[in-house]
């Protein structure tokens, strides 16, 4: 019993020594039990901090320690709260106390949701029990682990972050083609994919995932409230985000009943200052900041509990004397215009602070002043309210890109596993067919066994000759299906070798066509320059000719070369800083020769381009353009050819625009002529596969090639590429 004392006495004093709760047992003796009021103010709050560690001091049991340091932590403040964990948690491994242990790993996550280290430390004890089979385990494993997943996505993520963009469509294609059987690993799941698209904007499919984020919480079996807290958190502010206000006000009543439901379990559990203001306060807040769907009393209610909290709760004033969003929120919501003006203009030019709901600050401000007549306050709102609204445009382009995405994919998928599942269910209707069939046989055979056993036992020996020759054809079936698999897969190798030989085909053909082609080039031109001059212009005719239709074969056996290493991965990239002006330089010059006559090629570079350079792979880029060029110069028999550059400083991309006179694109082929080996128009020279390899190409470099479908009066394709790459 010593023993036990002095280490509650060593507990204690380590707690009052490391500075946090220091002074307050010679101001307030511990012999006293205070009044309990059941909204303690900071002053009150001190006074039983001060009761509780004189108790501690008397060296009461290990249970009762637990309780008394549990009530010390729920009395906070946080400066206090958060060095007691560490306290509660080793004695609760000590004495065994599941409860507390894991109770406190999941406040510490919470409270450290910033530090990867600490959160992960916490998950990785957690998971250090998966081996007792305690259902707190998992709790605590998806709790935490939904901490690290809103940490590390962030608030700040984009759409067009081409990272983000290929996380969430990995993370919607699998759980569409394979969602998670196991309920956590689901919540999870659908978690994550709500916490992406929660910060992205606008999605048209955050509704279904919300809902089916709620099914899956419906399924699981919690033990504690901590799971369904964060996802009502989560689910409210993106329902907020997304002007939902009916859906966040549905979502925040709820949490509030289940609050006053973990008030009343604490209570009956020895905790009497769990107190839940923080979380009110967030609440009654976030309600306020979609008073469109309350009534003129429950808007002044709410902000009478959000007063009475500030008045005992010195975390509570403090936020709401810096962030000023509940007093915003609430003049909005009376119409107080005037006084609400500069309380929004204080809280976005604060620049320390993150700006949560910054549309609805900003669609205040607009209302605000266009009441009130501040004009300059109003262009000023105009101003970010406009960027706001490109910025979210932005993210619905990037999205539909991304439904498209993963529509592909996710298509994909469902094709390769239903084949599969077809190719098993056949397997499996042809082997139960068989077992079917050889038992029914079976049967039969038996049944005229014995027969024949109690009839006559004289054919006993010529019916098991006949179950051994039955069991032979078995065998020679089972036998036959085997030589039948090993068939099979000496043809689908088979079949790989040919694709392999095609390969090689196309590559040594093709070099082998390049040597004799440039032959013929060759001698054509010297037997030009070799003839006599009289007769110099007509067979000159004829040699340009045949040069001409060398290079289109040389054209054509590259951009056969070009296709077999897209295929096969093995087009290489060599980045080097290189002059843009350079690159446009060579490209013009080189397509001069194949403008037909009357067309002018144009190129007039701006100063900035002239002088910019860009890290990228130059022969690749020149081959983008030149195709681009190309198809502009055998699709314009009079007017232009023009070349246009341009940096995009908002996107980081170098654009490349080349816009012709020609015949144009007919509308719903924009993306029909990137396709391999698509010729629109069969009388023109090509195998349509240069603008195919112009855009795969591009997209190697980090770009993309498209067609200005705004363009009028010929066609535009864009080549873009990034300025960083």
């Amino acid at each position: 019993m010593k023993r036990k004392q002095r280490l509650i006495l060593t507990l204690f004093f380590a707690v009052v020594f490391s500075g946090v709760v220091s002074g307050a047992l010679h101001k307030y003796p511990s012999e006293v039990m205070p009044a309990v009021p059941s909204s303690p103010t900071d002053v009150e709050r001190e006074r039983l901090s001060a009761y509780i560690r004189g108790e501690l001091a008397k060296g009461p049991s290990a249970a009762d320690s637990i309780r008394l340091l549990y009530n010390l932590f729920d009395l906070g403040p946080k400066s206090v709260s958060g060095p007691l964990i560490d306290t509660i948690y080793e004695l609760a491994l000590r004495t065994g106390n599941d409860d507390a242990e894991f109770e406190m790993l999941r406040q510490k996550a919470n409270m450290y949701i910033d530090s990867a280290e600490i959160v992960a430390d916490c998950l990785a004890r957690v998971r250090a029990k998966k081996g007792t089979k305690n259902p707190l385990v998992r709790d605590a494993e998806l709790y935490i682990r939904m901490q690290q997943i809103l940490s590390g996505v962030g608030n700040d993520v984009q759409l067009t972050d081409p990272t983000v963009e290929g996380t969430l469509n990995g993370l919607i294609a699998r759980y569409i083609s394979n969602p998670p059987t196991d309920p956590y690993e689901r919540v999870e799941a659908i978690f994550t994919i709500c916490t992406y698209m929660g910060n992205l904007g606008e999605g048209r499919d955050m509704e279904h995932y919300v809902e089916l984020m709620r099914e899956a919480l419906d399924a699981l079996p919690l033990v504690s409230g901590d799971i369904r807290r964060a996802v009502y958190t989560r689910n409210a502010v993106i329902a907020t985000n997304f002007g939902l206000y009916r859906q966040a006000l549905a979502i925040d009543r709820k949490h509030l009943r289940m609050l006053d439901s973990m008030q009343v379990r604490f209570g009956k559990n020895g905790r009497l200052f769990r107190s839940s203001d923080a979380a009110r306060y967030t609440i009654y807040r976030r309600m306020l900041a979609n008073a469109a769907g309350l009534r003129s009393p429950e808007v002044e209610r709410l902000w009478a509990e959000i007063n009475d909290i500030a008045s005992r709760n010195s975390d509570v004033a403090a936020d709401m004397a810096e962030d000023h969003r509940a007093q915003i929120y609430y003049l909005m919501a009376v119409k107080e215009y005037a006084k609400v003006v500069p309380l929004i203009l204080k809280r976005v030019r604060n620049k320390s602070r993150s700006l949560p709901y910054r549309e609805i600050l900003y669609n205040d401000l607009i209302t605000a002043a266009e009441e009130t007549g501040d004009e300059k306050v109003l262009l000023e709102a105009y101003r970010e309210y406009t960027d706001m609204l490109r910025e979210r445009l932005n993210n619905r382009q990037a999205e539909s890109i991304r439904e498209l995405s993963i529509a592909y994919s996710v298509n994909d998928m469902k094709e390769e596993r239903d084949q599969v599942q077809h190719e098993l269910a056949e397997r499996e209707r042809t082997r139960t067919l068989w077992i079917t069939g050889l038992s029914v046989l079976a049967i039969l055979m038996l049944v005229v066994m014995v027969l024949v056993l109690w009839t006559q036992k004289k054919r006993a020996a010529a019916a098991a000759e006949t179950i051994e020759r039955i069991n032979g054809s078995l065998v020679a079936e089972r036998d036959k299906l085997q030589a039948m698999k090993t068939e099979l897969i000496a043809a689908r190798d088979e079949a790989k070798r040919s694709d392999k030989v095609k390969t090689d085909f196309i590559n040594n053909m093709s070099h082998e066509i390049r040597t004799p082609l440039n032959s013929i080039s060759e001698c054509s031109r010297l037997i030009v320059d070799c003839i006599p001059d009289d007769k110099s212009p007509f067979l000159d005719k004829f040699g340009r000719i045949i040069e001409q239709n060398v290079k289109l074969m040389e054209r054509l056996v590259n951009d056969v070369l070009d296709l077999a290493s897209l295929d096969n991965n093995e087009l290489s990239i060599d980045p080097m800083a290189v002059p843009v002006i350079d690159i446009c330089n060579f490209v013009m010059t080189m397509t001069s020769e194949s403008m037909q006559p009357g067309v002018a090629l144009e190129f007039e570079p701006s100063e900035e381009v002239s002088h910019l350079v860009v890290v990228t792979d130059r022969q690749r880029v020149i081959q983008v353009l030149m195709n681009l060029l190309n198809n502009a110069a055998k699709f314009t028999e009079k007017g232009r050819v023009r070349l246009d550059v341009d940096v995009d400083k908002t996107t980081n991309t170098l654009k490349f625009a080349v816009s012709d006179t020609g015949i144009g694109i007919r509308k719903g082929n924009e993306e029909v002529i990137f396709e391999r080996f698509r010729q629109l128009d069969m009388n023109v020279n090509g195998c349509g596969l240069g603008l195919y390899i112009a855009r795969m190409v591009a997209r190697l470099l980090g770009g993309d090639v498209k067609v200005d479908t705004s363009y009028r009066g010929g066609a535009r394709f864009v080549f873009t590429l990034p300025l960083n790459a």
